[in-house]
């Protein structure tokens, strides 16, 4: 498993079979002068994957800042050895990541892709996903390019 930045804020993680996915968030889905908490904090992820299931890209509001931040802490958790919950999801199902298996010095996470984060014309019959390893190195890596990749992005307080 790799982990690189590329161009501006983005997360590259290599998985496993050669399978790449790029994250990036990309911006707020609305301008900040929208009086809902939900609708002033909603992000628009960018993924680019690249996996055995094929090649897709898509650009929609998948998670709310407090949202990513808590993908930051469930990674943290699972470094620190705290209880978690084996899945995390979110308010809208587009992605979801789970741990598959964990063993010393190794753990295997998928990411799941669903609704709005699926190929064009996606069958409803197949799971998407994306499938990566880390080890103690790695996952530090990725909770640290996850944290550069929401600085931008601050959780935004109700008018």
């Amino acid at each position: 498993m790799t982990i690189e930045t590329g161009r501006g804020l983005m997360v590259e993680i290599w998985g496993v079979d050669q399978q790449k996915l790029k994250l990036t968030v990309w911006a707020y889905q609305f301008g900040g002068g929208s009086h809902s908490e939900y609708d002033r904090n909603w992000l628009r992820i960018v993924i680019d994957v690249d996996s055995k299931q094929g090649k897709w890209k898509s650009n929609d509001p998948s998670l709310l800042t407090w949202e990513f931040l808590s993908l930051i802490d469930w990674f943290k958790a699972i470094r620190n050895r705290q209880n978690t919950e084996a899945k995390l999801e979110f308010v809208e199902p587009n992605l979801a990541f789970s741990i598959l298996e964990e063993k010393p010095g190794r753990l295997l996470i998928r990411v799941h892709f669903d609704l709005e984060s699926r190929p064009p014309n996606p069958s409803d019959q197949i799971d998407y996903y994306f499938d990566f390893e880390l080890n103690s190195k790695g996952l530090n890596t990725l909770i640290s390019r996850l944290e550069r990749e929401i600085i931008n992005f601050p959780v935004r307080n109700r008018l």
